[in-house]
């Protein structure tokens, strides 16, 4: 358990025209996911990739979630006065025009709103305190029961904790271990043995690293880590994040990120998925459908099926191959004459490139 130290006295992509979309491969919904249902004539889905060409009439509200439901207009919810955790403004839920002369503002644990249904406050869910009886939770002099304690308090938390000082009491929280330099990485070198004993970095010079090296002295142990090639995704990238090689196989990358690995030379991890080049709307031959309804109809010939209800949504686009001959097409392993090449190979594109991996085959091309 650590110790706590202290002193007394002191937070487009284009979309589908469709309703509710859902992860599972059918494209049926998942009924929380409370998408506005398509077949309330109130409800009027529109495409996500005009929002700025259109409104909603009055008593409807616009929706824009091309990750999710879609876009278009639903009816408004307004809150509901009689609910005990919403606190309308001078009557303004019978005459919403009244906000206009009000000026008010809410608690820090109130949320305020002021629109159609009206204004005023919303109470917050009661925050959840840190629980003392949590190993990583380590509060100062009992503050738990009785948080004024804190005010004549001064302390501080050691390196691998988090200070909280508010009204659930003060004290700190252990952080998570974070994960440490794998040493069987090539481009990690642990000094001596210290990866299994760390208390020899106090105890020893090991001295510097070279240049191209970054060094590392902590609770993991110390030593040096070889700089990243020219080329490779730089760790301080935003979304760039390194993982040991040896577990590519169970390599789960968050939403928006693709995996790479290179064992010999850059190494393994995640880096940010290129943005999706959605198929043009105003193209002739480019259908979006509803991915409410994906698995009900086909497209015409000459045309092939898209379904991304995360990103560009669902529909029929014109097949167009990337031109091999193109100089700023870059086939992998010529996979354009076997497209099924492409299910057991892993690659990645260059910072300027859009990724392509499809029944044309898989690839890079220059961005334009």
């Amino acid at each position: 358990m650590h110790s706590t130290r202290f002193l007394s006295f002191f937070l487009v992509a284009a979309a589908s025209l469709g309703g509710c979309v859902s992860s599972h491969p059918s494209g049926a919904p998942e009924p929380e996911e409370r998408c506005p249902d398509p077949s309330d004539p109130d409800v009027d889905y529109r495409s996500c990739v005009t929002t700025d060409a259109w409104t909603c009439p009055a008593g409807t509200a616009q929706f824009i979630d091309p990750s999710g439901c879609g876009c278009g207009c639903e009816p408004v919810a307004c809150p509901d006065p009689t609910d005990p955790s919403v606190h309308y403004v001078a009557g303004s839920d019978a005459d919403p025009s009244a906000c206009l002369a009000i000026l008010f503002t809410c608690r820090e644990d109130q949320r305020p709103f002021s629109d159609e249904c009206g204004c005023g406050c919303i109470d917050l869910p009661p925050r959840e305190c840190p629980d003392p009886t949590d190993p990583r939770v380590h509060y100062i002099l009992d503050s738990h029961e009785d948080p004024r304690v804190c005010l004549p308090i001064l302390f501080g938390c050691e390196e691998d904790q988090r200070l909280f000082s508010d009204e659930c009491g003060c004290g700190c929280i252990d952080l998570p271990p974070r994960e440490c330099p794998d040493p069987t990485d090539p481009r990690v070198h642990y000094h001596g043995t210290s990866a299994e004993d760390p208390s020899l970095c106090a105890r020893v010079d090991w001295g510097a690293c070279a240049e191209g090296q970054t060094l590392f002295s902590d609770a993991c142990g110390c030593g040096c880590i070889d700089d990243a090639p020219p080329g490779c995704p730089s760790p301080e990238a935003e979304g760039v994040t390194y993982h040991s090689c040896l577990t590519t196989d169970i390599l789960d990358c968050p939403d928006g990120s693709v995996p790479f690995a290179d064992p010999a030379g850059c190494g393994c991890g995640c880096v940010p998925s290129a943005p999706a080049v959605c198929p043009d709307p105003g193209r002739p031959g480019v259908y979006y459908h509803s991915c409410f309804t994906a698995d009900a109809w086909t497209c015409p010939a000459g045309t092939v099926q898209f379904i991304d209800p995360s990103g560009c949504g669902c529909g029929c686009d014109p097949v167009a191959c990337p031109d091999p001959a193109d100089p700023s097409v870059h086939y992998v392993n010529d996979s354009y004459r076997d497209p099924g090449a492409c299910t057991a190979i892993l690659f990645r594109c260059e910072t300027g490139q859009r990724l392509f991996s499809d029944e044309c085959g898989c690839g890079c091309v220059d961005g334009e």
